[in-house]
């Protein structure tokens, strides 16, 4: 299974980061996944030029 995350603004980064760790702790019971992060919002912009690369 493939997992996109999405942190965003505001308060997306901390509820992310907390969602990971529920994600990972699931790891030992054989859920498989991999996790790829995009870059969105005004991180995205500083860096892309564009809010959803």
């Amino acid at each position: 299974m493939k997992i996109a995350v999405v942190a965003c603004d505001g308060i997306g980064p901390e509820v992310v980061a907390q969602s990971l760790r529920v994600l990972d702790a699931l790891r030992p019971f054989d859920f498989d996944f991999s996790i790829e992060a995009a870059l969105a919002g005004a991180s995205a912009f500083g860096q892309c030029g564009h809010s959803l690369p």
